[in-house]
């Protein structure tokens, strides 16, 4: 595993914090509560964020970040079953700063590390991992739809109002304009239902589903990982 260094963080991640920034918050109307909380707790609203604010962020996670090369669903899935995070070092190409259909260190950083201070989300993707790297490919086809459509591109409902909470929707502006305008159907969630969709490799899935509350979310997302094996 590597470590982002302060020299790599100067010449390729803080050229471009700024402008992420803004359009995170451009977004941040439709960014669930708990993930816009858990970022200005972890300082991604600092002025200026530097590399040790960058550093200090690590510090407080739940569990250790791996950063890696990008790698397939078995290995990414091995190492987090491992104890570690895996955290794309790489940087999208500045063309695609508004969507890539690849995950990167924008992708990571903002989509999912703010989670990481949160025990039972820590827990509840350790345990998936964990199921994951053990089952046949059919299994692992149904455990990533649950991935998919809660960690990557999950909606949760608050007050009649529907917020994005996966890491995917997050660092995607394109994506989040998209679901500002209403152009993405979003349904409750059911299993059954997920069964029926698509992964969508580029990142822009035309159904989505939400949950009434984010304790409600984890207690499904366990329960269908058990589900899953059985």
């Amino acid at each position: 595993m590597n470590k982002i260094s302060e020299e790599y963080f100067n010449a390729h991640i803080f050229p471009l914090w700024n402008r992420y920034m803004e359009i995170i918050k451009s977004n941040i109307d439709i960014i669930d509560s708990c993930v816009v909380n858990n970022m200005k707790e972890l300082g991604y609203f600092n002025s200026d964020f530097s590399f040790n604010d960058f550093n200090n962020v690590l510090k407080n996670l739940k569990i250790e970040i791996g950063f890696t090369v990008p790698q397939k669903a078995d290995g990414w899935f091995l190492m987090l079953s491992g104890g570690f995070f895996p955290h794309y070092q790489n940087i999208r190409n500045r063309s695609a700063i508004n969507h890539s259909d690849k995950p990167d260190f924008f992708h990571d950083f903002l989509g999912h590390v703010p989670m990481l201070i949160d025990d039972d989300f820590v827990n509840a993707i350790r345990r998936f991992s964990e199921v994951y790297v053990t089952q046949n490919d059919y299994i692992q086809s149904e455990l990533m739809r649950l991935w998919f459509y809660i960690i990557e591109f999950g909606v949760l409902k608050n007050k009649n109002r529907l917020f994005i909470f996966g890491g995917g929707a997050i660092s995607s502006d394109k994506f989040s304009k998209d679901f500002k305008k209403g152009k993405i159907n979003i349904f409750e969630f059911s299993m059954s239902k997920i069964r029926d969709e698509k992964i969508y490799l580029e990142g822009n899935p035309e159904n989505l589903f939400y949950f009434d509350s984010y304790k409600k979310m984890i207690s499904t997302f366990n329960k269908e990982i058990t589900c899953a094996v059985r």
